[in-house]
């Protein structure tokens, strides 16, 4: 798979940021990791919450601790 161009992935985050109404740091990780493919780790509940009711759950995944509920 290609890699997108620094632009590009500002340009993706950037639309991220608009549909998931979330801060654009946290959904350029996202965009990045749609290009690779990846798994996205996060602590954050509001951006896999936003991330989850954007369509993209499989892409970002919560981390919790012992005794934590997701």
């Amino acid at each position: 798979q290609e890699m997108m161009s620094a632009p590009q992935s500002v340009s993706l985050a950037h639309k991220l940021a608009f549909k998931l109404d979330h801060w654009m740091y946290d959904c350029i990780y996202l965009a990045l990791a749609l290009n690779q493919d990846a798994l996205l780790l996060t602590a954050d509940r509001k951006f896999w919450n936003a991330a989850n009711r954007g369509g993209y759950g499989a892409s970002v995944e919560l981390l919790t601790w012992p005794g934590q509920s997701k």
